[in-house]
């Protein structure tokens, strides 16, 4: 077996930097790092939860195990978006803030890299909390170059009485959990990256099971969903995972596992490196089955 490298330089065309997407009403704003001398595999598209912007996914205390720090070094680009109402649409720029909406621009944001840069065999959707809605509504409206979606921190059922009687202070500090399970300067190094919650995306929050049904059974690519050993927000009893495998009921497959060692926001933990080796991992048999069901006779 081939080990990655530690560390590899850093090249400042390629490695992590800003980029701006038309997504029709709006620019959106994120961050791309894109792999150096080697082919490109494919296209991780990461979508950020509530509180957060793209960031999330290039932690500076852990560079090494955060997303658009290890997917290039494996093969993939990672693009990670700031959803509609963050990062350069964070001020009084009008944009569609609903799930639905979010979903439809950053679907126009990915056409709109799609036609800049190499995305490789196929796009895989990679969402956290919030952006796991989004996420999972991106699937369902449809592209034909996505191969697979990976949500973390999101589920079907909230724990009880987890969403009444939360002000956004309070939201923010149930999403950590354990500050032991994060890397020692994390919450230093995140405090440009985070943000009020948004009231409008706690209230969609309140009709997510609803949504979520709707919009899962209509999923085409195989999924995987992951819980952190400390997840706050989310059932993940056994009755619960069986009715979020039933709901994504024309997925080729769903794979649900529990993150050990972790709490809510698992790209920034000490669990990240794991989680995001099992990701593209995932990524990687969706490849394989789309090239399989391409040239299969």
């Amino acid at each position: 077996m081939t080990a990655i490298p530690a560390t590899l330089p850093r090249r400042a065309d390629r490695y992590p930097r800003p980029v701006r997407l038309d997504a029709g009403e709006a620019t959106l704003s994120g961050v791309v790092a894109e792999p150096v001398d080697q082919p490109l595999r494919g296209l991780i598209v990461a979508i950020h939860g509530a509180g957060m912007d793209a960031r999330y996914f290039d932690a500076p205390s852990a560079a090494e195990a955060s997303l658009l720090g290890l997917a290039p070094r494996l093969g993939f680009a990672a693009l990670a978006i700031d959803r509609p109402g963050h990062g350069a649409t964070s001020g009084g720029q009008f944009v569609d803030r609903s799930i639905e909406g979010q979903a439809h621009a950053l679907g126009q944001a990915i056409s709109a890299y799609r036609e800049r840069a190499d995305i490789g065999a196929g796009v895989c959707l990679l969402g956290h909390s919030f952006g796991g809605k989004v996420a999972v509504t991106l699937a369902y409206q449809g592209d034909a170059d996505l191969v697979g979606l990976d949500i973390s921190g999101c589920g079907f059922h909230y724990r009880g009485g987890t969403l009444q009687h939360l002000d956004g202070r309070r939201m923010s500090r149930l999403g950590w959990g354990p500050p032991s399970y994060y890397p020692e300067g994390t919450f230093t190094a995140m405090r440009g990256a985070t943000s009020d919650f948004d009231a409008g995306e706690v209230a969609q929050a309140q009709d997510w099971p609803y949504a979520f049904e709707r919009v899962a059974a209509q999923v085409r690519v195989p999924v995987r969903m992951t819980f952190a050993e400390r997840e706050p927000w989310w059932r993940s009893d056994s009755d619960e995972l069986a009715a979020i495998e039933r709901a994504f009921v024309r997925a080729p497959s769903v794979e649900i596992s529990t993150q050990p060692y972790a709490g809510h926001n698992l790209s920034l933990g000490l669990a990240a490196r794991s989680y995001h080796l099992a990701a593209v991992a995932f990524f990687e048999r969706c490849l394989l089955a789309r090239q399989l069901h391409r040239t299969r006779p």
